[in-house]
Order: C-alpha cells, then structure tokens, then sequence
C-alpha cells in the first residue's frame, strides 16, 4: 500500500542520515493545506454539499439558477458548488467572498442563493465536528508551515501562480523564507525579464503588448505537459547542483519526474534523495467530482456508466494500490455485461500496454459492471458514494460505516461483507 512504500522510503532515509518529506509536502498544496484530524476531506465535503443541497428548500435551488430540484438535479448542483468553493478557495475568496465581489445584478440573486447554501454546508460540517477543507486552507496559507530543515523553496512549472499561492509565499518571505520562482522566458535579456513577470512569476501584460510576433520565426514548441516536465527537470537539475553542494531533497508529485530529476542532480555532480512516489489521490478525487457533475448535467447518467466511462477514473483505480486484490474480494465475481465494446478499444484510448489493459482494466471493467448490476436502483448517489468510500481508505469507510451499509442494501451478504 501507500503507507508501506513511505514507511520503506522513511527507512531509507534514516539509513541516510537523511529525513523524509512525505509526498506534497514541499508543493503549493502542501503549504496551504490543513493537515489537522478535524479537517474534512475531499470525499466528506463533496458529500456535505450534496447533502446541504438535497435538503434546502425548492426556492432555494430555484434562485440558485438551478431548474431541476429533484434528487438527481440537486445532487449535480451540490457537486457543482462543491467545484465552484474549490476554485474560488484559489482565489484566496470563500464562495461568500466571491459573491460579495461579483458586479453584475443579472448574477446576484444566484451568487445569494450560493453563499447561503455554502453558510449551511459550513453549519452541517461544524455540528459533525469537521472544518471545510477550503476555509482551512485559506487559513493556512497566512501561515504556511514548512518541514523542518527545510530552508529554501523553489517554484518551478507553474504558469501562473494563484492567488491563494502567491498569499503563501508571501507569507513564507515575511518570515525570511527566501523563495525562488522559475519563469521560463527564452530569448528575454536580464532586464526585460524583470519587465515580464512580477516577483511571483506572473506576466505582466503592459510589456508583452509592447512584444512584436514575427511571422515566419519558428517558436520553440513543446509537444506537451510532460515535455515542459523534462524541461523544467533539465533547468532546476542545473540549478541544485549548483548551488547546493550537500544532498538536496527532491519533492514530486510524479514519481518519475521525481526519479529523473534525482539522476540528473547527480549526473550535474550533486547529490539527491527522492522523498516521492504516489500519485495524487485528492487531485484525482477533485477531478472524478468534476467530470462527474458535468456528464450529469449534459448527459443525465445515473449509473455507474459515469465511472466505468472515466478513464481518469480508471487510471485512479489501477494507480491506487489500496484497493488490489480489494476490487476482487469487495466487487464480486466479474461479469461482462454490456461492456465488451468498451473492452475493444481500451487499448488506444487508455493508452496503455496491451498486456496492462487485459490483465488490469477489463478485469476491473468487469467487476464494476457487476457492481453496477447488483447496486441496480433509481438512486445513484449512494451507489456512487458507496463505491467511492470503500475505495478512498478504511479510515473513511469507518467514519461513515452507517452510511455506507445503507447503501449496500441491495447487495447480497457476501458481497457485502
């Protein structure tokens, strides 16, 4: 599991004479977010969205510019807004916050219904003795804290900072944190770089307006993200190597970035140890809610299609190796049902080795649809929950052990066990 990869990496380092910083924990997330028991995850809060939703009143949803006020409809605008406290929570705003700062009247009587829905989802949280997620990383990113030891960060990769971010970092220089962001500007000189980009890396627009495109000039093009990665690798390999001459310690959220970059430190002559190697599970939450919430809005799904149709969705339940054997033993026997075209194109979609697809994704394929089969029923937010609880971990799953078995009510005893 996840656990015994860190644990394994924490005694590596030991052997060291090194630390080890757990996954994130030097990235913008790991300074802002709340670490505390008492902070809700992304998992609990989506659900206390959809929860506050399903249980406000029809005029309520009708102002919040929503015209379906059924279970299904509320559930959509619950994730929605679950989306909507995400991105302005970036922005440095509550969705209340936001609200107060959107000058347009057409909008007001919806950013309203908003803020109030948000006001009752904070009251929900708050009696079950949790704090929303966002709010708790507002606060944080007044006050980052850093690991100790650590006394530098470097910003690399990120094409404009957020404004949640940049609150962070300034905060980290308020302290005497030196902080160092990487602008990638080919062909600028040193003076005009300082006219491109503010401090935190940011372009500045009164200078690119002044900037003639020549027709005919060949850009430098990168094909994508994971070129930009190996540039941005190259770029601060070079620069740890040079200026720190003892070992430096490589936070990545990509597990081969991570390695890749540790080998060209010491391919530059320093020295390095990787303290990465899991994929992100709440960013891959965060998205699955996402995807989902507009599928339902476009599409009407109601089912377990929405999953089994989501290869980010897939990709999150190969990766997370939590749940193997768990899908075989928690999702009973496999079945084909309706998914044997799906099967056949696995291969160019996914983009994976045929050998992966076959031995890995059909199987799971499978299991869900027999998942699917068992859970039948007009109700597919439970159903989804369900899966989702006993996917994310045991500590979630305990928490809501209630819940969840009444979910499951329409699966039979073994499976349920």
């Amino acid at each position: 599991t996840g656990r015994r990869i860190v644990d394994r990496l924490a005694q590596s380092a030991r052997e060291q004479n090194c630390i080890l910083l757990p996954p994130r924990t030097g990235t913008l997330a790991g300074l802002t977010k709340g670490t505390e028991a008492a902070v809700a995850t992304a998992l609990q809060s989506a659900a206390a969205w959809v929860e506050t939703v399903l249980a406000a009143e029809v005029e309520l949803v009708r102002q919040s510019g929503w015209k379906r006020a059924d279970a299904g409809g509320r559930t959509d605008l619950g994730l929605g807004l679950y989306g909507l406290a995400t991105e302005t929570a970036k922005a440095g705003l509550s969705v209340a916050g936001a609200a107060g700062k959107i000058d347009a009247p057409e909008d007001a009587e919806r950013w309203s219904a908003w803020a109030e829905l948000e006001r009752r989802y904070l009251r929900r949280l708050l009696d079950r003795g949790k704090r929303c997620p966002q709010e708790a990383e507002l606060v944080r990113a007044a006050d980052p804290v850093l690991p100790a030891g650590i006394g530098r960060v470097v910003l690399a990769g990120v094409v404009d900072a957020s404004p949640l971010a940049v609150a962070a970092l300034e905060a980290l220089e308020k302290k005497g944190v030196p902080v160092e962001i990487l602008a990638w500007a080919p062909g600028l000189k040193e003076t005009e770089i300082r006219e491109a980009f503010d401090s935190h890396g940011r372009t500045q627009a009164a200078f690119w307006r002044k900037r003639e495109i020549l027709a005919g000039v060949e850009p430098e093009l990168r094909r994508d993200g994971e070129d930009l990665a190996q540039a941005a690798v190259e770029h601060l390999a070079e620069l740890l190597a040079k200026k720190n001459p003892g070992k430096a310690t490589v936070v990545a959220d990509d597990a081969a970035l991570g390695r890749d970059l540790a080998g060209r430190i010491e391919q530059a002559g320093g020295k390095a140890y990787l303290a990465a190697g899991r994929p992100l599970e709440e960013q891959a939450m965060r998205g699955l809610l996402r995807n989902l919430a507009e599928f339902c809005r476009e599409g009407s799904f109601r089912s377990m299609d929405v999953l089994v149709h989501d290869f980010d969705f897939l990709r999150w339940v190969l990766l997370e190796t939590k749940v193997e054997p768990g899908p075989a033993e928690w999702l009973g026997y496999w079945a084909k049902s309706g998914y044997l075209t799906m099967e056949s194109d696995l291969e160019s979609s996914l983009r994976m080795a045929p050998a992966m697809v076959a031995g890995s994704v059909v199987p799971v394929l499978r299991r869900l649809a027999a998942l699917r089969k068992a859970l039948g029923g007009p109700d597919w937010p439970k159903e989804l929950r369900a899966v989702l609880l006993a996917m994310y971990g045991d500590k979630e799953l305990a928490e809501d052990r209630g819940e969840v078995e009444l979910s499951l009510i329409h699966i039979s005893e073994p499976t349920r066990q």
